[in-house]
């Protein structure tokens, strides 16, 4: 598995307060980000850390296309996984 330690990554991020859970502005948020940084932005990897017992937040990342990583994220006791936008090669 890759460490992100080192290498420099946009890092996708998104909270929102709990009353507007559910209502697609994390979804409609994430999109554009994604879509301008495959278009236009560096070519640094888009990631996404989150935790892995937020399941709301792994259907954000898979409505956006970004795909579950094998990358690592070790620096919190919170067990996290990375999901990542795929870049051409």
């Amino acid at each position: 598995m890759r460490d992100l330690g080192g290498e420099p990554v946009l890092n996708l991020h998104y909270r929102f307060d709990a009353d507007h859970w559910g209502s697609g502005y994390a979804t409609e948020a994430a999109s554009a980000v994604v879509e301008w940084a495959l278009r236009q932005g560096p070519d640094a990897p888009l990631v996404a850390v989150m935790a892995t017992n937020n399941p709301a937040s792994a259907r954000v990342a898979e409505r956006v296309k970004l795909q579950l990583s094998d990358r690592q994220h070790d620096r919190d006791p919170v067990e996290h996984v990375i999901w990542e936008a795929p870049r051409a090669t």
